[in-house]
């Protein structure tokens, strides 16, 4: 069965690895800078330093429909447990969260950023689905510590050919659906009620990437950005929360 691991932990061993390649986040991208022969800087504070790696578990930690990262115990700045999706459900360890619930397209989870609760959503040919989960700051209808009813998110089907992501791009505080094509990049906003609102063209033309494409807030202002990597580089469009602003110029990797 899978076991419970940190998201911290997870990180840690990938860039031990070596496998902050090109196709990771920015983030660990940065890592990567730690391969080069150590250089004596004069600085006021101690950098932080990763400890030894070890075995997280002999099994597999992966599920057949999708394996991401939740704040399954609802403790305010919690950290991120490991979830994997199954046939049978999805799981958090040992413990079964909720019954089947995965999309033919993807399945995908998102933190529901002001509520402080995650959302899982289920991308199907007809639509997306979402359920919601009952953190700390869950509505009385949603039980602490359980997801709460399916919700059809979308009328229709939305997702894209190269990429899609659930990400907050206006600063709402609301996760949105985003869906990639090879003709440009598409936005439905969420709603206070968990749906997603009419289709909306966010580039004039297309953005994505050979390895990749992903969208994280690089800038602090509270809305997530377009990252797209190549074997070459990465680029990046600012969100301005209405699109997405010029492609700024390329880093090597």
């Amino acid at each position: 069965m899978i076991k419970r691991v940190r998201l911290t932990t997870l990180v840690a061993l990938l860039i031990g690895l070596g496998m902050a390649t090109s196709g990771s986040t920015a983030a660990l991208a940065q890592a990567r800078q730690g391969d080069a022969p150590p250089t004596t800087r004069s600085v006021a504070t101690t950098l932080p330093v990763l400890g030894p790696i070890g075995p997280l578990d002999a099994s597999p930690d992966y599920g057949a429909h999708g394996t991401f990262f939740m704040q399954v115990t609802s403790v305010i700045g919690g950290t991120e447990e490991l979830v994997s999706v199954h046939n049978d459900g999805i799981w958090w360890g040992s413990d079964r969260l909720t019954g089947p619930f995965y999309g033919q397209i993807g399945t995908y989870a998102g933190g529901g950023l002001t509520n402080g609760n995650d959302t899982v959503f289920a991308v199907n040919k007809n639509g997306i689905f979402s359920k919601a989960w009952g953190g700390l700051f869950a509505p009385p209808s949603i039980r602490e510590g359980t997801f709460g009813p399916t919700v059809r998110a979308t009328s229709g089907p939305f997702y894209g050919s190269k990429t899609t992501a659930f990400a907050d791009v206006n600063g709402d505080g609301r996760l949105d659906a985003i869906a990639v094509n090879t003709t440009g990049v598409f936005v439905k906003l969420g709603r206070p009620n968990g749906t997603f609102g009419p289709t909306r063209r966010w580039t004039a033309g297309p953005f994505y990437g050979s390895v990749g494409t992903f969208f994280a807030d690089v800038n602090g202002d509270g809305k997530a950005d377009a990252i797209r990597v190549n074997t070459t580089g990465t680029t990046i469009r600012l969100s301005t929360g209405t699109a997405l602003g010029p492609t700024a110029p390329q880093h090597p990797h």
